[in-house]
């Protein structure tokens, strides 16, 4: 009878043992994924862009660092360009769809009311021509698409410029995005090579081309 009772007792240490390792590794693959799509702080702003001979003011958002466009805005502004493509936005499935080529024709978003600070949620995902931008975030703000204004420029391959003096951002439709870097942003070393030691310039703020 000992026997019975102690083979028992160790037979539901090992279930609750079992138990407890499935309830570990479910409660840490949600907070896995928690942690995996942070809510981050965007800062509404009211920026002034120039595109196809127009100027007009457009909300932006500034997330995690990043100066972010809305892709429709984007669309919108490039519209008749050589860079031009159309948006489509599927927010129940969490996926922004481009399609290269085509105008947009919707009005760009109001800048009415000064907008409050919103929440950044969960990264989408952006489809260009069918074809899945991997390492590309997308944010969703409100409902809508908002990605860095440099990744809009290389994906769709346009020409950005930013007038500090004016505070003014240039999108040029009929030029390509091309490689860039600020020459006055740059770290310093040496490597050595057959024996003897060679400086170099390591820019660390560079855009790269399409």
């Amino acid at each position: 009878p000992h026997t019975i009772a102690i083979g028992a007792v160790n037979l539901k240490l090992h279930i609750l043992m079992i138990v407890c390792l499935f309830a570990w590794v479910f409660f840490s693959g949600a907070a896995a994924f928690a942690v995996d799509s942070p809510r981050l702080r965007a800062e509404p702003l009211a920026v002034s862009v120039s595109a196809g001979g127009r100027t007009c003011r457009i909300r932006a958002y500034r997330i995690d660092g990043s100066l972010c466009f809305s892709l429709s805005d984007t669309a919108s502004l490039l519209s008749g360009s050589r860079a031009q493509f159309s948006v489509a936005v599927d927010s129940a499935g969490g996926r922004a769809l481009a399609t290269r080529g085509v105008g947009r024709r919707e009005p760009l978003s109001e800048l009415a009311k000064p907008a409050s600070a919103r929440t950044a949620g969960s990264q989408w995902s952006l489809f260009i021509d069918g074809c899945k931008a991997r390492t590309i975030v997308v944010y969703d703000v409100d409902g809508d698409a908002y990605l860095d204004a440099r990744d809009l420029a290389c994906l769709f391959g346009f020409g950005l410029d930013h007038d500090r003096e004016r505070d003014l951002w240039t999108l040029d439709g009929s030029a390509g995005y091309p490689l860039r870097f600020d020459k006055n942003v740059y770290r310093t070393g040496s490597v050595t090579v057959d024996g003897k030691k060679v400086p170099y310039r390591l820019y660390t703020e560079v855009y790269v081309s399409r």
